[in-house]
């Protein structure tokens, strides 16, 4: 029987001041850390977007914007408190990296509601506070750690059994990033089976409500120009990164079949031609199947507060790994969720998911202009394949009795 964790209830206030430190030097010496003024990423535009919003512009009217409204805090707050580009960039750099810090704080709250060990308590906030290092310059260098922060607090809500705070905070990171709609399925069932179909509908006005608060004066100064945002991501083409784009590169480096690599909005460097695009029309059925089969998987189950977790974690998974696109930063929403499923195959699904993030960093370096070199072909296969069996741990510790999670 799995122990109570160390130093009782509030004990999450010490394992956070514990492991942050270690979080802390991660953040500074990884490469494009809090320790350089390299510029990485997309951060130039981060504070182009910035900048106009607080000289009067109005996003998706006055300005194309590709990002969602909820990215929106994350550009802006930087810019408040610096007119320099150097300083901005260091400055959401650490907006990024207290996000993070935050995230880590939620997943120790979240560990003594599962009454985690203290073996327990050291591997999850471990791996997480080496994610800086593993992934690189990709971690504080997008705004994603700003909704992977929405999503582990959605959880820890949820698990307080505060399931209206929990639906208006998964709005908001819906409002952030899409792939928030992946746990709609999963929340449901924990509301409908826990509290009733009375709370599930309200859960259901809380989203709707706070959504609302979010997108409506967008849709009525700049109906066209959100609309023409969200349509951009939506007919985006198959992403290099993602898994059948790493099957064709390697049926390419093989002479079977010839890809055609191109760049396209919004920045993307994808591949062209009439087999990527069905596949890419088919990968988003994979997603779609895959989202469906972890809350198939969670309905057929009981309910308890780790499969809970696994299955929020696993939705999220499902959306990120499966779809068209395959970005190196939609790991970042998986850094503070992965590390707290339980038992062995959590564990393995942790070491799964840290080995994917080292590869993630070193298969960034393979990329040249619009090219990619033979040997990041073969890495980028094995990081997706890695990935998958992350997966695929994740599914069968979902599906597992309770007595085999140990």
């Amino acid at each position: 029987m799995t122990r109570r964790a160390v130093f009782g209830p509030h004990g999450w206030i010490t394992w956070t001041c514990l492991a942050a430190p270690f979080y802390a030097i991660a953040c500074v010496v990884a490469e494009g850390g809090l320790a350089t003024v390299r510029p990485w990423g997309d951060v130039g535009q981060y504070e182009r977007y910035g900048r106009l919003v607080l000289d009067g512009a109005f996003p998706y009217h006055d300005f194309y914007l590709e990002y969602p409204p909820g990215a929106l805090p994350s550009f802006i707050a930087p810019a408040l408190v610096t007119d320099g580009h150097s300083h901005y960039l260091w400055l959401f750099k650490l907006l990024m990296a207290l996000c993070g810090l935050a995230a880590l704080a939620l997943m120790a709250r979240t560990l003594v509601a599962l009454h985690a060990d203290s073996a327990r308590f050291a591997l999850a906030l471990g791996a997480f506070a080496v994610a800086p290092v593993a992934l690189g310059h990709i971690f504080l260098n997008r705004f994603d750690a700003w909704p992977g922060l929405l999503t582990v607090l959605g959880l820890t809500t949820l698990l307080g059994g505060r399931e209206l705070a929990a639906a208006g905070t998964l709005a908001l990171d819906f409002a952030t990033k899409v792939f928030a709609v992946a746990l709609a399925p999963v929340v449901a069932i924990r509301i409908w089976r826990t509290k009733g179909a009375l709370r599930c509908r309200q859960a259901a006005v809380s989203f709707a409500v706070v959504s609302v608060l979010i997108f409506s004066s967008f849709l009525v100064v700049a109906f066209g120009g959100l609309g023409n945002s969200y349509y951009t991501q939506l007919k985006r083409a198959l992403q290099i990164e993602s898994m059948a784009s790493s099957l064709l590169l390697v049926l390419d480096r093989l002479g079977i079949h010839h890809v055609a690599i191109t760049t396209n909005s919004p920045g993307s460097i994808d591949l062209g031609g009439t087999l990527p695009d069905v596949l890419g029309s088919l990968t988003t059925l994979v997603q779609i199947a895959a989202i469906a089969l972890v809350a198939v998987v969670y309905w057929r189950g009981e309910e308890t507060a780790e499969r809970l977790v696994t299955a929020f974690t696993a939705s999220v998974a499902a959306f990120a790994l499966f779809g068209k696109v395959l970005s190196p930063q939609f790991l970042i929403w998986l850094a503070p969720l992965v590390p707290l499923v339980a038992g062995r195959r959590g564990r393995l699904a942790t070491f799964a998911f840290l080995v994917a993030l080292v590869l993630t960093q070193v298969e960034q370096h393979g990329f040249v202009g619009l090219g990619i070199k033979s040997w990041d072909v073969w890495l980028l296969l094995v990081r997706n394949a890695v990935l998958v069996a992350m997966f695929g741990l994740l599914v069968s510790s979902l599906s597992a009795r309770a007595t085999d999670s140990r």
